[in-house]
């Protein structure tokens, strides 16, 4: 619809206007014919039916938008309760044991002080004294079997040695060198028994019977002499 706008001068200039309600007046101040009354509320209805419209259209994309945000939540549950499930059921993580150590490192030290000492010098003597020790003895029955079994206990007792002084991170290690030797000599000597078992003539057979070796005393760590 046309129409005339007053400026700030008081002239009046040619413009298009939007319909006007009932009653209003348009460029000629006359009251709107049937005709353009029907327009314009063909018009209006128009308007509100695209309103109406938009209106929906934002509704279902806000519910769209909704039912997403709730079916994302419910996966995101569901993932989080199969993780937690999973999980439970998994084994604990297993963490690298802390190196073992001597639960008695005196008596380590002291037992390991026999093989190095008392049994050693049983093999090998005793320096100063002639013909000590079963290698040096000349009344052997078996030199070569003798040498085996002290080749032995030299590798058992070495292997204590360094177990006694090894560190922590080579402790277990060092522990099963020191069990394979053990066993070692033990298959010798099983399989390998003496047909003696006497030390001396007319002497105590060994090894001892189980019930006489268990009342025999334990033996007992020396005390240092003072130098």
């Amino acid at each position: 619809m046309r129409g005339d706008k007053k400026d700030i001068f008081g002239n009046f200039h040619p413009i298009d206007l939007p319909d006007t309600p009932h009653g209003a007046t348009h460029r000629a101040g006359a009251p709107l014919t049937a005709a353009q009354r029907a327009a314009q509320q063909a018009a209006f209805a128009k308007v509100a039916a695209v309103q109406k419209q938009a209106q929906a259209a934002v509704a279902k994309a806000a519910a769209a938008k909704a039912a997403a945000a709730k079916a994302a939540a419910a996966k995101a549950a569901a993932a989080k309760a199969a993780a937690a499930k999973k999980t439970a059921k998994a084994p604990a993580p297993s963490t690298t044991p802390k190196p073992a150590v001597a639960t008695n490192p005196a008596k380590a030290k002291y037992l390991t002080a026999l093989l190095v000492g008392p049994v050693y010098q049983a093999f090998d003597g005793v320096t100063g004294l002639r013909e000590s020790g079963l290698l040096h003895a000349g009344g052997g029955h078996s030199p070569a079997y003798t040498e085996n079994v002290f080749a032995l206990v030299k590798a058992v007792a070495k292997a204590s040695v360094d177990l006694i002084y090894s560190g922590a991170r080579q402790y277990d290690d060092r522990k099963k060198y020191l069990a394979a030797q053990v066993a070692a000599l033990r298959d010798f000597l099983g399989k390998n028994a003496p047909a003696d078992r006497h030390l001396v003539p007319d002497g105590v057979a060994y090894p001892l019977p189980e019930a006489q070796a268990d009342r025999l005393p334990a033996p007992q760590p020396q005390a240092a002499k003072p130098r």
